[in-house]
């Protein structure tokens, strides 16, 4: 009777010890399972957060077309350096490959950002007025971002459109005066100058590689009064080379930017685009 009960308890006591050894084994494989689980989730956000871009956090506005420049919100944690890389998409098509010029954008502040082409002799960024335009970043910190942005003239400025007149010629709109120097052989004699960097597309109007050819007006562009918007018809653009100059041909295919050069001249700086017959 006796060995009947020791049997008895005996196998409860075994049954017990197996529950408890399932619970504890149960116990284990949830918090390997849980560790597991939460080393995983959290690499996966931190590589989530590392490759991908943040929310837009990069906004222009200001855009002032002649002067190639616009105010860029940068809302990154690091600042979008001299040198980084951005494609220009103009309305739908691509306008070409520019780099970051002047000065860092940097985090977290509304500065100017301004560019320049990359390619052949390295024009500006000019746009167009009431245009429309995609800047794509593909390196540095912004590397991913797109940016909108339409641009507007700016107070004091000057723009070149085809002469109505003499296919030859251009017509001007400026506010400030823009002096010429076009009866002199080099365009550069005089303090008003009115001295010119040309380009056609990305290399020079000339096709010099240093750009030893200079350019100016044929004629003064006299504003009477500064600010006021004025219109010149039948300018010339002279090419000067120290010995003589020489009407550009503007009956050709070009992709004018004119840069007027003159450091006494408050448009200085400033850049005008123009396409001829493309």
């Amino acid at each position: 009777m006796q060995n009947a009960e020791c049997t008895n308890n005996s196998k409860g006591i075994t049954a017990v010890i197996g529950i408890i050894l399932l619970v504890a084994v149960a116990v284990i494989l949830i918090v390997i399972v849980s560790v597991f689980f939460i080393g995983f989730t959290g690499n996966t956000s931190r590589d989530v957060q590392k490759s991908a871009p943040s929310i837009q956090v990069l906004s222009g506005s200001n855009c002032l077309s002649t002067k190639g420049v616009f105010k860029l919100d940068n809302q990154l944690n690091q600042d979008i350096k001299v040198g980084d890389l951005v494609t220009v998409i103009e309305d739908t098509k691509h306008l070409g490959f520019f780099e970051v010029v002047g000065a860092d954008v940097r985090a977290g502040q509304t500065e100017d950002l301004t560019l320049r082409n990359i390619e052949g002799d390295k024009p500006p960024m000019v746009y167009k007025e009431a245009q429309q335009y995609t800047l794509k970043f593909t390196s540095g910190a912004a590397a991913g971002q797109d940016i909108p942005v339409t641009c507007s003239l700016p107070s004091n400025y000057f723009k070149l459109t085809r002469g109505s007149i003499d296919d030859n010629t251009l017509k001007i709109e400026a506010t400030q005066t823009i002096y010429s120097n076009g009866s002199s052989s080099s365009c550069q004699n005089t303090t008003n100058s009115g001295r010119l960097t040309a380009w056609s597309g990305v290399g020079y109007l000339s096709g010099g590689a240093d750009n030893a050819t200079n350019y100016c007006l044929n004629t003064t562009l006299a504003v009477g009064a500064p600010g006021s918007k004025t219109t010149f018809e039948n300018v010339g653009l002279l090419q000067c080379n120290n010995v003589n100059c020489t009407i550009v041909d503007l009956t050709q295919d070009l992709n004018l930017i004119l840069r007027i050069e003159d450091e006494d001249n408050s448009l200085q700086g400033q850049a005008s685009r123009l396409v001829i017959g493309r």
